[in-house]
């Protein structure tokens, strides 16, 4: 098996996102990927870190594949909006073979409580109520956000 990463592009992403957006092209086997991943900002060696990611973006692929693969029947059934009825059509390969972005990480930070507010729980000790329901809201977000195995 081959695999080839080349930078396509990067993209800064607005507050509080600290990584970079970069678009990949990834030729795997023979087929073609367009890929998307986060860098951290304090990467400095691109290249090397393109290359460190090269299995991590494999296995992703590979995961994709086989959710494609499994996927039957390959099609959905929609609402026509023009005649209200409802329609067979079929998905497309691209539609599953792709990047989760965002990611588990940009989700969790936009739900997580305010870090002032986590503080504030904090503070008031960890036998306190607020503490305690602080850690429960925290625990949801990571429940409905989950890291990828």
């Amino acid at each position: 098996m081959t695999i080839t990463i080349s930078l396509a592009g990067l993209a800064s992403q607005d507050y509080p996102e600290t990584r970079a957006l970069a678009y990949l092209d990834v030729d795997y086997n023979g087929t073609t990927y367009v890929w998307q991943m986060f860098i951290p900002s304090s990467v400095t060696d691109l290249t090397q870190y393109l290359l460190d990611s090269t299995s991590m973006v494999q296995s992703q692929i590979d995961t994709k594949e086989a959710e494609w693969a499994a996927l039957e029947p390959k099609t959905r059934e929609i609402l026509n909006p023009m005649t209200g009825e409802h329609i067979i059509v079929p998905i497309q390969k691209d539609e599953i073979v792709k990047p989760d972005i965002p990611d588990y990480f940009a989700l969790r930070r936009t739900a997580y409580p305010a870090i002032g507010d986590q503080l504030d729980a904090f503070w008031k000790g960890v036998d306190s109520d607020a503490y305690a329901q602080m850690l429960a809201k925290i625990q949801a977000v990571k429940t409905q956000y989950p890291k990828p195995i």
